[in-house]
């Protein structure tokens, strides 16, 4: 379900159905820890280099990394009369925590709840703000570098811009059709991106709820996003699992300047890549002119894929994305 890196880049976390958190060297790939929990581990995600926040099913804790032991642990109760999955699948109406970002630097941990409200705790894990307004689950949350913005992707295809300060809605984002599996700030610019389930990645104006470029639609949904200061784009993730080799999962690299997208992969090593300086026209037939999505399309997996139309992005430039800038 998840995964995080350390701000010191020496550990990476994972949590799964499993019920496990493991924590792994991220330079040897050496498996350091495993934390057994309870039901589903939705999320995770790093308060500072010794301290993780944990959220499986309706739990969320914070975790001493050297120790093992709980520095604090709350429950998180519905705020909403929306039950995810309905009574019949969830009888017990539990708002599960999907999603966290936040960290110490912050002084922030927003939670996205499966009962369409987005949470901000502190580091008490006291709850200080709670939004209402999706009509369906929270899939994915990003927090503004100020600490003062928060972005959540919902099931109901929408996306919400929240002011923290003025604990209030500053935009909705409306226009995928289906589900936003993931959220980010575009680097540079700070415009936002979404990402859905219809198989396209929308750009947002930061300061109207408006899409000023569209990536795709491609071959599969659109899952997940990495910003890249590297190279002032972002990579994206997808897939529909329809394949038995995992063939239809891809990493898509896109770049708003291909100039600084050529001078990273000269630095960390080579790809054949192909520039596209044309944009998607939005649903109201629109073409964005503020931003122009100069996409090279690159897979992540050695495996052939006729869906590819471009290269194989090497694993020279994986690893340092992964290393570094995301």
């Amino acid at each position: 379900y998840t995964v995080a890196w350390s701000p010191d880049g020496k550990t990476v976390a994972t949590g799964a159905s499993d019920g496990k958190v493991l924590l792994w060297n991220s330079e040897t790939g050496i498996l350091r820890k495993a934390m057994p929990l309870e039901g589903d581990v939705f999320s995770v995600c790093f308060w500072d280099s010794k301290t993780l926040a944990t959220a499986n099913d309706d739990k969320i804790r914070l975790w001493d990394l050297e120790t093992s032991q709980v520095l604090a642990s709350r429950t998180v109760t519905a705020a909403t009369d929306y039950v995810y999955g309905g009574v019949h699948r969830n009888p017990n109406a539990t708002p599960w925590a999907f999603c966290m970002r936040g960290n110490s630097q912050l002084g922030l941990l927003a939670i996205g709840v499966s009962d369409a409200s987005v949470r901000i705790w502190d580091s008490n894990l006291n709850e200080q703000i709670v939004f209402r307004g999706h009509g369906k689950d929270i899939c994915a949350l990003n927090v503004h570098e100020s600490g003062m913005e928060v972005l959540s992707g919902s099931g109901d295809n929408m996306c919400g811009v929240w002011d923290l300060k003025a604990a209030r809605a500053r935009l909705i984002l409306r226009g995928h059709k289906g589900c936003i599996h993931d959220c980010c700030y575009l680097p540079g610019s700070g415009e936002i991106c979404t990402a859905s389930s219809d198989r396209t990645t929308r750009i947002w104006s930061r300061n109207e709820a408006e899409t000023i470029a569209m990536i795709g639609p491609g071959s599969t949904a659109q899952l997940s996003l990495a910003p890249c200061p590297g190279f002032g784009g972002l990579a994206i993730g997808g897939g529909e699992n329809k394949s038995e080799d995992g063939g239809d999962f891809t990493v898509a690299i896109n770049t708003i300047d291909p100039s600084l997208f050529q001078k990273y992969c000269q630095e960390h090593g080579s790809a054949e890549s192909q520039s596209n300086s044309s944009v998607t026209e939005n649903q109201q037939g629109q073409t964005g002119e503020d931003v122009v999505a100069a996409d090279a399309v690159l897979q992540s997996s050695g495996k052939k894929n006729r869906s590819a139309p471009n290269a194989i992005l090497p694993a020279s430039i994986m690893s340092s994305l992964l290393g570094s800038d995301f």
